[in-house]
């Protein structure tokens, strides 16, 4: 359940901020150009990561929890290998990162089911230690702070928008096993973490489809609202201390 709360208020924050941009006009009227034949390609190389990850899923079942496979080896090495090559030559895109998740999703795949818990421990130990805080600099310095500080009423209006989509989002997933008060809590609460909203944003704007200012608008708003998450949290708590216990 909170795993789909955490997925699904992504999705619809996305298409409220979505709606927001398209009414303001100023930041409605990007120009996104993308070029179809890169396009075509992403749609191609998605098809080969299914497929991909489909013979891997079978090979799979040949690989113990202690001694894998040797062919299902070779198919990781092969499919890793032919996913990020195939992402990075001869596009005018910065996909890296798409490679990244793709080749991760191969991975995952052919993995003995047994291990992936344990492996999963260790690239989050790393991610989070080490990956994360490069990640979250760069964002941060790419952020126009002078716009974010002449534009208070813009960013208001973003937390408004994002905050309300996440906690109908976790009113429409939970209300009917967690109830009203419960459901709403809990999407105050998701709050707290960064959402993958922001990966998704920053290659986006890495790619010159979303403009400086929305960006440092987005990524502002969600910092922003992160120091009153507690506060609020504490209020809902006492205010609704007995359906939230129960």
């Amino acid at each position: 359940m909170i795993l789909g709360i955490a997925t699904f208020d992504d999705i619809i924050e996305l298409f409220v901020v979505f709606a927001v941009v398209t009414i303001i006009p100023t930041l409605g009227s990007v120009n996104i150009s993308a070029d179809l034949f890169d396009v075509v390609r992403l749609g191609i190389f998605g098809g080969i990561v299914a497929l991909l990850l489909v013979i891997l899923k079978k090979f799979r079942a040949t690989t113990s929890a202690h001694e894998p496979h040797r062919t299902s080896i070779l198919a990781l090495i092969f499919g890793v290998f032919f996913v990020f090559i195939s992402f990075g030559l001869h596009s005018s895109l910065d996909i890296a990162v798409i490679g990244a998740i793709a080749a991760g999703v191969l991975v995952r795949a052919v993995l003995p089911a047994a291990r992936t818990p344990i492996i999963g421990q260790h690239v989050q130990a790393i991610t989070y230690s080490f990956f994360a805080p490069i990640f979250f600099f760069d964002v941060g310095f790419e952020t126009n702070s002078k716009y974010l500080l002449s534009h208070i009423f813009l960013v208001l209006l973003f937390i408004i928008a994002a905050k309300i989509a996440k906690v109908a989002a976790s009113y429409f997933v939970g209300s009917k096993v967690l109830g009203t008060k419960k459901s709403i809590f809990m999407g105050v609460a998701l709050g707290v973490r960064f959402s993958t909203s922001i990966v998704i944003l920053k290659l986006l704007h890495d790619a010159n489809l979303v403009p400086i200012e929305l960006y440092s608008l987005l990524i502002g708003t969600s910092v922003i609202f992160k120091f009153f998450v507690p506060l609020l949290l504490s209020f809902l708590a006492k205010r609704w201390k007995p359906a939230i216990a129960s």
